[in-house]
């Protein structure tokens, strides 16, 4: 007997009823088929519907980066693991930065992606504002003039990479590896840089306002004529650091060692060095003008030259120091010890000397007009007639 036209057979493929099918069963075939797999409630069934889904180019790799989000927890592991070769990762990263960070945050979770191989990649001039590329390698990467501002960067190794002309600005690099990075241009302003080994880096005329670089290794780095503003350098290692010309106001320098260094001619007005150690640093013809530098240790330093008017040196240490033609008007050196040190010339006016310690200093033709001298000890200094004052 005839089978009817409108009937199957039975070897055709047809779409099962309500009941979910079997995971080796044959249902409705394509991309269609499945997305109406991954609607099953069974785990290993949606698990088998996204093995299927690499076969299907973008729309598969859609349904994949869709299962990063399901409840299940193999399911969401099986969909981190489709991207584990250099062609799945690179094909990740084309589907956009929000493909990619949802992919990321659970991937970082798992050992296996612990550092994710990105290395010699091409991103040049690729917009991936906040990118989440948290400890990936990316050694020898090529990253000129791409957008990284606000990108999680932690510990991410950026070895050798190009950042020629990027755009880092708020980006997160704490503790990543910039050894041989290329940096030329780039825009680091507002970026974490904290517990980073930047060693013998040049960022003269460099734009580097508010970046943290607290615990970082900035020994031997140029800063000459930067704009450092606002930034920290909270524990940093600045040995042998230059930052002569550069423009340092408000910048705070906690705990860091900055004896010897080089600050000649730059602009640190209104900076917090409050008990800072410049012994014999340059700060010639510096700005330091209403800085805090309350106990700050200053002796032997070289201050020809500098404007610290209205700045707080209130029992700051300034033995045997340089103030040669140093303007002082207004400034608080109550207390200050200034035993031994060069002021002539100094301009004094109106600044508060109480109880400051002036002997054996030179204050040859020293402006002491409107000067608060209450308690000041001049024993052996010279005075500003060129007498010597020899009451104790």
């Amino acid at each position: 007997m005839s089978q009817p036209p409108n009937q199957p057979k039975n070897t055709d493929v047809v779409l099962g009823g309500n009941a979910p099918p079997p995971l080796s069963g044959a249902v409705l075939g394509g991309i269609a088929g499945v997305r109406h797999r991954l609607k099953s409630q069974v785990a290993e069934h949606r698990i088998a519907a996204l093995d299927d889904a690499l076969n299907y180019g973008d729309a598969g790799l859609e349904l994949i980066i869709q299962a990063l989000d399901d409840e299940a927890e193999q399911v969401r592991l099986f969909a981190c693991f489709a991207f584990s070769t250099e062609s799945e990762l690179l094909a990740l990263l084309q589907k956009g930065v929000a493909s990619w960070n949802k992919w990321r945050s659970h991937s970082v979770r798992l050992d296996y992606f612990d550092v994710v191989d990105l290395s010699g990649i091409n991103l040049r001039e690729k917009n991936l504002r906040k990118i989440n590329f948290r400890q990936c390698n990316l050694s020898g990467a090529d990253l000129r003039g791409a957008d990284l501002s606000e990108a999680k960067l932690y510990k991410t190794n950026l070895g050798g990479a190009n950042l020629s002309g990027a755009n880092l600005s708020n980006a997160n690099l704490n503790g990543a590896i910039l050894d041989g990075a290329i940096l030329t241009g780039v825009n680091l302003n507002g970026a974490n840089l904290s517990r980073t080994d930047l060693s013998g880096f040049d960022f003269s005329e460099t734009s580097l306002q508010k970046v943290n670089f607290t615990k970082a290794n900035l020994s031997k780095v140029n800063f000459s004529k930067a704009n450092l503003s606002k930034s920290k350098f909270i524990k940093a290692n600045l040995s042998e650091a230059n930052f002569s010309l550069a423009t340092l106001t408000s910048v705070k320098f906690r705990k860091s060692g900055l004896k010897s260094l080089n600050f000649s001619g730059c602009n640190l007005s209104g900076a917090d060095l409050r008990g800072l150690d410049f012994y014999e640093a340059n700060l010639s013809k510096a700005d330091l003008s209403r800085a805090n530098l309350v106990r700050t240790n200053l002796s032997a330093a070289n201050l020809n030259e500098a404007n610290l008017i209205e700045a707080n040196l209130y029992g700051a240490k300034l033995e045997n120091t340089h103030l040669c033609q140093v303007n002082l008007i207004g400034a608080n050196l109550c207390e200050a010890n200034l035993k031994s040190s060069d002021l002539s010339k100094a301009d004094l006016m109106g600044a508060n000397l109480n109880y400051a310690q002036f002997g054996k200093a030179n204050l040859t033709e020293a402006n002491l007009f409107g000067a608060d001298l209450n308690g000041a000890n001049f024993y052996k200094a010279i005075m500003p007639n060129g007498t010597k004052y020899t009451y104790k």
